[in-house]
């Protein structure tokens, strides 16, 4: 975008209140506000077919039917990715919230899948110490009954809520 500014005053330094005020880019009409007593301003937005040479010109003319003309010629070259964005940004913004979106599932669905193989894993774990209680109660004699059944039942409690959490995750995923 090329910002615009225009300030009309007279000879005399005093401000220009227009009557009339045209201002062309490449021949096409441009519109400006007035911000303060003699200056103008607004802005034009360069398109593709504009590059190259172009033409700024500006016709004014004040309540007594006095009449200014000036012009101005720039070069516009360049690639500017507001421009892009101005012409694509609603599908640049679909891409990214879909972009966002799918993120944010697999992201869900890989947090549940490493939730089930902690679950295993502990199933595993849990599994290995009822072995090794029962090693120690049964072969070794190390235990005696009311400790083993005890610590038996505390492991096989942990076991079936394990293997309880370990179904319903999987029902999870499968949706």
């Amino acid at each position: 975008e090329i910002p615009l500014k225009i300030k009309a005053s007279y000879e005399t330094g005093e401000p220009v209140v227009m009557q009339g005020l045209d201002v062309f880019m490449n021949s096409r009409k441009n519109g400006l506000r007035p911000t303060e007593e003699g200056v103008y301003e607004g802005g034009y937005v360069v398109t593709p077919e504009d590059e190259g040479r172009m033409v700024l010109s500006v016709a004014a003319s004040d309540e007594f039917n006095n009449r200014g003309v000036s012009g101005l010629s720039l070069e516009v070259s360049g690639t500017s990715y507001l421009h892009y964005l101005r012409v694509h940004g609603a599908s640049i913004a679909l891409v990214a919230i879909a972009a966002i979106m799918g993120a944010v599932l697999l992201y869900v669905y890989v947090k549940k899948t490493m939730g089930i193989d902690a679950l295993k894993k502990n199933e595993k774990r849990l599994i290995e110490k009822i072995k090794g209680i029962q090693t120690q109660y049964f072969v070794e004699g190390s235990l005696d009954k009311k400790t083993y059944d005890k610590q038996l039942e505390k492991l096989e409690t942990e076991l079936q809520d394990t293997l309880e959490s370990i179904k319903q995750s999987e029902k999870k995923v499968k949706k």
